[in-house]
């Protein structure tokens, strides 16, 4: 999608769906940072403008590199879900599941709409 905040639907969605068993800020984070790459390449005009990033074997390992970077600020982040009153498992496997959803799931709604993603 063009407009990555657009993903955060879905994402919230799925992070409901399955609030207990995934870390909402890893869905979050990982729904939308796959635009990372597209939206440069927006702005500087490269092409394809989606690229490597949609394809399920750099989600994963995205959604990996998410996982590392939340599990890692886990005790800042839950300060923050305390305080908006949050329910919120700082697992590792909460964490490492939602970034992969999340990752994921941005491969999935782009896949059908774009012809520059294969994300095989």
């Amino acid at each position: 999608m063009p407009f990555t905040p657009f993903h955060l639907g879905p994402a919230f969605l799925l992070g409901e769906l399955f609030e207990k068993k995934v870390n909402l800020f890893s869905i979050l984070i990982g729904s939308i940072i796959i635009d990372v790459r597209a939206t440069y390449c927006l702005f500087a005009g490269c092409r394809p403008l989606h690229g490597p990033l949609h394809t399920f074997l750099a989600a994963t390992i995205v959604g990996l590199l998410i996982a590392w970077l939340i599990f890692s600020q886990r005790k800042w982040l839950q300060k923050i879900t305390n305080k908006l009153r949050i329910e919120q498992s700082y697992s590792l496997n909460s964490i490492i599941l939602g970034s992969i959803i999340g990752t994921w799931s941005h491969v999935l709604l782009d896949a059908p709409l774009y012809t520059d993603i294969s994300p095989f």
